[in-house]
């Protein structure tokens, strides 16, 4: 995790820091990054006193405050968002798999499949609101188009064969999606990227307000990029909570497999001659 920083810090953690706040990226954390820093405190329930110490840290970046116990030898884990628990273990490796083909944290690409998917997992699933959007990361028509398919196609899909087109709609952006809000701005709407919490994202009477009034707890008339990422924040969070990741036992090869039976045939052979 970075280190603690406040005003008067100066450095790359300054500098990667003013681009989750959305602000100049100078590296020197100044009275506007202080003032930027205090609100996006505010906004997301943590003491608004301007140090951006682990738990801010943590929010921001979607990791937990120190390290999880370590994985059995051989195997993976993810944070236990909604839902993931419904997938089978060969689709819970393929979902680490992508997100490290798109080089991100798997928790981040699991967190915005669950959310996506209203905690389902499922490739199928559509949006309620009549959008089109299809899948686990609810592609849009045109954005199934744009990537070789349809949305009819998409639902018909198994998990895994859905997941290489994640990955193909991720393609552009490999290696440069650092927090959990980039990887899902660039699902709901890349031009949140880099932007400030308060960045007005769609207002009424635009079809994506509507189709995302949701976000908009407070009726506002619009709804704004600190709406969007405060939800996936605490659906991370209140994985990373409990404490207890879910392990993702390594695949068995068939070489493995051969060698298992021929111990148990051998032990069973020798159990008759006894």
């Amino acid at each position: 995790m970075p280190a603690t920083i406040q005003q008067g810090a100066k450095g790359a953690d300054v500098k990667q820091w003013q681009g989750i706040l959305g602000v100049t990226q100078d590296g020197d954390f100044g009275p506007a990054t202080d003032a930027a820093t205090r609100k996006w405190q505010s906004q997301r329930g943590i003491t608004p006193d301007g140090v951006v110490g682990p738990a801010t840290w943590s929010l921001a970046l979607g990791t937990a405050v120190g390290q999880p116990s370590a994985p059995k030898p051989g195997a993976a884990s993810l944070a236990k968002v909604r839902g993931i628990e419904k997938l089978p273990a060969g689709d819970l490796r393929a979902l680490i798999a992508a997100a490290n083909y798109i080089q991100i944290d798997p928790d981040w690409l699991a967190t915005a499949i669950s959310f996506e998917t209203g905690g389902t997992f499922s490739p199928s699933v559509k949006n309620k609101a009549g959008s089109g959007a299809t899948g686990l990361i609810q592609f849009m028509p045109s954005t199934a188009r744009s990537l070789g398919t349809t949305t009819d196609a998409l639902a018909k899909m198994s998990f895994k064969a859905q997941l290489e087109y994640v990955k193909k709609y991720f393609e552009p952006m490999k290696g440069k999606l650092h927090s959990l809000d980039d990887v899902y701005l660039y699902i709901f709407s890349p031009k949140g990227i880099g932007r400030a919490s308060d960045f007005v994202m769609y207002s009424s009477p635009e079809a994506a307000y509507t189709q995302n009034i949701g976000f908009d707890r407070d009726g506002k008339g619009y709804i704004t990029k600190g709406d969007v990422t405060m939800s996936i924040e605490s659906l991370l969070n209140q994985a990373l909570a409990l404490g207890d990741r879910l392990i993702v036992p390594a695949a068995i090869s068939v070489g493995t497999l051969i060698v298992a039976g021929a111990l148990i045939a051998f032990a069973i052979a020798e159990a008759r001659k006894a």
